[in-house]
């Protein structure tokens, strides 16, 4: 189960939110994991705090559905936990499907799908996981299934800027919500491998490359860590920027 929270049909073509929410912890082929050993890891590890982050802005967003200026119509959250997780927060067993690759990019379509039905809708995007760069301007999202071996090493990632790019309007989504807010809670370091090796390419989240025809959204994009450094979190309890943004 993937879309947690479902109002569209009581709410039908009203002025409405839509959120997609994910958080990876759990990578079964970097050091720790169960799965097979990634050919390189990069210094990478299991985290143990971005799944319950995820969950934290979930049940924030659910506890607060009637206090935003549009309605919670839709919820999607993709959770890739780690067992430590779900011993401190049990409802994070079986809440949500795993974030892979795969769940991501369906997931991601149908999130535009129905933020494409009114311009006046809210979007709302927040993604916890291990993050890199291949350049000072980069965000590169690695996903749970990152470093099976099959295909480049960032075939199971996604670039933020696609995702983004992929959210302006445009001639088959003109009416898609123009106010949209985006919350990318990850590290943004380069790997000194990566200085060694040609550019590596993400996966692309969007199956058309069709360019916006005007893009004048307000959509104001939230990182947790500035070009070059670290994102940190509290072990087993949720990150600095989750923290801080319930805070607020």
């Amino acid at each position: 189960m993937t879309l947690v929270v479902d109002n569209r049909n009581a709410l039908q073509d009203r002025p409405c939110m839509h959120a997609f929410i994910a958080g990876v912890s759990k990578y079964p082929h970097l050091p720790g994991g169960m799965g097979t050993p990634a050919p390189d890891s990069y210094g990478l590890r299991q985290l143990s705090s971005a799944a319950i982050s995820a969950y934290k802005i979930y049940s924030w967003l659910l506890n607060r559905k009637n206090h935003f200026t549009v309605p919670l119509a839709t919820c999607r959250l993709l959770l890739s936990a780690t067992h430590d997780e779900e011993i401190i927060e049990p409802n994070l067993y079986d809440l949500a499907d795993s974030c892979t690759l795969n769940n991501f990019l369906i997931e991601a379509h149908q999130w535009r799908d129905d933020a494409a039905s009114n311009q006046n809708c809210v979007t709302f995007f927040y993604f916890v996981c291990h993050g890199v760069q291949r350049s000072t301007e980069d965000a590169v999202l690695l996903l749970e299934d990152f470093g099976d071996g099959i295909g480049g090493p960032l075939k199971n990632s996604i670039e933020f800027k696609d995702l983004f790019d992929g959210m302006a309007a445009s001639r088959k989504r003109p009416n898609i919500a123009q106010t949209q807010l985006y919350f990318v809670d990850t590290c943004r370091i380069i790997p000194e491998e990566f200085k060694q090796f040609q550019w590596k390419n993400a996966t692309p989240v969007f199956n058309d490359a069709e360019l916006s025809i005007r893009d004048d959204r307000r959509a104001p994009v939230f990182y947790a860590a500035v070009p070059g450094s670290r994102a940190y979190a509290r072990p087993k309890k949720q990150t600095i920027f989750c923290e801080t943004l319930l805070i607020v």
